[in-house]
């Protein structure tokens, strides 16, 4: 996966994490792009100057013409919430794609490419995704939460730091920022995409207090989609091993919750420890 996609991975936190409570309807829309010279953003669909955009001055917008539209990857399907969302799936989209952007510059013409994504929903403020079910996938979009669509992190941010690990003969990668962790497929084995788990599915998406990690973890069902559940965890042999243990839900015929399984562990090796 390339490197300078980070700002994604590091928000590859859970796509459909709950967001802040409030108890009004809401809905998460990104669409976020930066110009392959570093020089332009766009933020949901307003034109800036990068430097301005990142100091927070969004006061003087660039008017500009879309041209062509070129997809790169594309996700869509719909999210289910077992205890809040009373049995209606709710859709969502998230798309990477390159965006042809025409201005004036100084009284000349101005061509830009631009690098975008976007990701969308209608997801209730207390919603989470219990349940996914992908219904079109092109290429293997990455899943970000709202407006980490721009690879330049904004001021004072550090980027994550990606480390290389195996898990049951897949290879994964480790996002670490400050106390936020998340576990993506690299390169899934052999098998899993028959269950919907490509390159740039995720994991894992959690926290770390020292040693002990805590989060949610998900397991890939060719019927019933994906499907999460809490899991705990430490870090061992000199940073080299994480154990992760969790009880998945069991379901039924129709895909709802009908217990729990006998707790599972899900071990990660690092490559190539120091």
């Amino acid at each position: 996966m390339p490197k300078q996609n980070y700002r994604i991975l590091a928000a590859c936190c859970g796509l459909l994490a709950a967001l802040a409570a409030q108890t009004t309807a809401a809905s998460d829309y990104s669409d976020n792009c930066q110009s392959t010279d570093g020089l332009y953003v766009m933020d949901d669909g307003a034109l800036y100057e990068a430097n301005a955009w990142r100091k927070g001055d969004t006061s003087k917008p660039i008017e500009h013409k879309k041209g062509r539209e070129t997809v790169r990857a594309l996700e869509e399907g719909t999210c289910l919430d077992w205890k809040r969302g009373g049995g209606k799936p709710i859709g969502y989209e998230s798309k990477r794609y390159a965006l042809a952007v025409s201005l004036q510059k100084d009284g000349r013409p101005l061509s830009l490419e631009m690098r975008c994504q976007l990701y969308a929903d209608g997801q209730p403020a207390s919603f989470s995704c219990d349940r996914r079910t992908v219904t079109r996938r092109i290429g293997a979009p990455e899943r970000p939460e709202k407006g980490w669509g721009i690879d330049q992190l904004p001021s004072g941010e550090t980027p994550p730091v990606l480390t290389t690990w195996t898990h049951n003969g897949s290879t994964m990668e480790l996002s670490t920022q400050g106390e936020g962790r998340t576990l993506t497929y690299v390169k899934p084995r052999a098998g899993l995409a028959a269950n919907g788990v490509y390159p740039g599915s995720l994991l894992f998406s959690g926290t770390s207090d020292g040693r002990a990690y805590t989060g949610s973890a998900r397991y890939f069902s060719r019927k019933c989609g994906e499907i999460q559940f809490a899991v705990r965890g430490l870090i061992e042999q000199n940073g080299a091993r994480l154990t992760l243990k969790g009880a998945a839900p069991k379901l039924n015929d129709t895909c709802r919750p009908s217990g729990s399984t006998m707790p599972q562990a899900l071990v990660f090796q690092l490559q190539n420890p120091q």
